[in-house]
């Protein structure tokens, strides 16, 4: 295989099957994080099955008793599996003669995080709009724009925004933790002043929601997160597509997102219903 020098970097001239497997494969492990994964941890399995464990305490109880509480994990199910074609072959070869390596790279990554951003909010609305999530009654309403000003609304939404904030906290015992706000596009203004202020805010905004879903954004180990993704594997492999003919690659992304097993006790996920 013959390279030529552009500056400090080695563009690929010639390519064999082995070295387009290679980059591929490359790009997929140091695939940056999605925007969903940005509200809520994600736990890499080890198999295809785990569990998310939780110790749960009622902190008005006198006993002081604690439970392990969990919810079983399983990607066997095909709607676990998301296959999204990359490129064709001729189209893989074509961007590395054009691209440096690392471009190439970054190229991939942008094409593969539109696609997994796509389906895991998709996923993400699915969950929260489940009865699981959204059967729970709303903590407060955002009344419609009458007689007041959108900066009073503005203020109403973070105002109950961060009672919400405080109750979870209170109930929970939690410290001094992040809390992810998940909702329609009208709360995107209030929740960047929100980040501003506190630091501590992470928040997507999607127009398919009619409520305005907070919880604890949680640690790397999933402790007191609202929501979890857990993921299994990425995987590339390369086939003919059957409609084209062509020999393509596919990345084969496998998981699932999960609420916490302690919020069928006590909700952990709740919800403002915006009018």
């Amino acid at each position: 295989m013959e390279t030529y020098q552009d500056g400090a970097n080695a563009v690929l001239s010639q390519l064999d099957g082995e070295t387009t497997d290679n980059l591929i494969a490359s790009a997929i492990k140091t695939l940056p994080k999605s925007a969903v994964a940005e509200v809520m941890p994600v736990v890499k399995t080890k198999g295809p099955t785990s569990q998310w464990v939780e110790p749960y305490y009622d902190t008005y109880s006198k006993t002081g008793k604690i439970e392990l509480l969990s919810s079983p994990v399983s990607m066997y199910d095909i709607s676990n599996t998301r296959k999204n074609m990359v490129f064709s072959s001729n189209a893989v070869e074509d961007l590395v003669r054009m691209y440096t390596p690392e471009a190439f790279s970054s190229t991939l990554h942008g094409w593969i995080l539109f696609q997994k951003n796509s389906q895991q909010r998709d996923e993400l609305v699915k969950v929260l709009q489940s009865p699981e999530v959204s059967g729970i009654p709303a903590s407060a309403t955002i009344p419609a724009i009458v007689n007041t000003t959108q900066e009073d609304v503005y203020e109403y939404i973070q105002d109950q925004v961060m009672r919400v904030i405080a109750e979870i906290s209170k109930d929970y015992q939690l410290g001094n933790v992040h809390f992810s706000v998940v909702g329609p596009y009208s709360i995107a203004y209030p929740m960047m002043r929100l980040q501003s202020h506190m630091g501590r805010i992470h928040y997507m905004c999607d127009d398919r929601l009619d409520h305005i879903y907070i919880f604890p954004t949680g640690d790397a180990a999933m402790s007191r997160a609202g929501l979890s993704i857990f993921e299994y594997a990425d995987e590339v492999q390369k086939a003919v597509d059957s409609e084209t003919g062509d020999l393509s690659y596919w990345v084969y992304n496998r998981s699932i997102i999960i609420v916490n097993p302690c919020h069928k006790r006590k909700p952990i996920i709740r919800n403002i219903k915006v009018s």
